[in-house]
């Protein structure tokens, strides 16, 4: 059997460690007690088992989902949101773009991860596909909670 640790700060640490594995044939990633951080989406591999050691995040199996107006219309291609207040945001962070289509009433939801950050404007790591609009109150939340 194979041991590695891999130590990390950030969300990139787990889906790291999951690459090694596979790479390796497949088998399990343990993750130790603490905090452990899923700021964005990752893949399980059919050969791959993800095993946490309990007590949910920080022990304590409380988080906060960070959610921030958009402070203009964000449309069609566009790779970059603006927020009234992105404090809550990281690079890496995964979140979902929600606002109501002045037009004809429905939701529109977008999934995205950003890839980068200055102040309150954050990039996509692909454009929206979709619109939302100011006049529909759109709001960016992340999608997992941080502790």
């Amino acid at each position: 059997m194979t041991q590695a640790d891999l130590r990390g700060k950030d969300q990139r640490v787990i889906p790291a460690a999951m690459d090694t594995v596979a790479r390796m044939g497949g088998g399990t990633v343990k993750l130790l007690p603490g905090r452990s951080d899923c700021g964005t989406r990752f893949n399980l591999c059919s050969n791959i088992r993800l095993e946490g050691s309990g007590g949910g995040r920080n022990g304590s199996g409380e988080g906060v989902i960070d959610t921030s107006k958009l402070s203009s219309d964000s449309t069609g291609t566009i790779m970059e949101i603006h927020c009234t207040d992105a404090k809550g945001f990281q690079v890496g962070d995964g979140i979902c773009l929600r606002a109501k289509n002045p037009h004809h009433g429905g939701q529109t939801v977008i999934k995205r991860t950003l890839v980068a950050r200055s102040g309150n404007r954050s990039s996509l790591d692909k454009g929206l596909r979709g619109n939302l609009w100011a006049a529909g109150t759109p709001t960016a939340s992340t999608l997992f909670p941080n502790p």
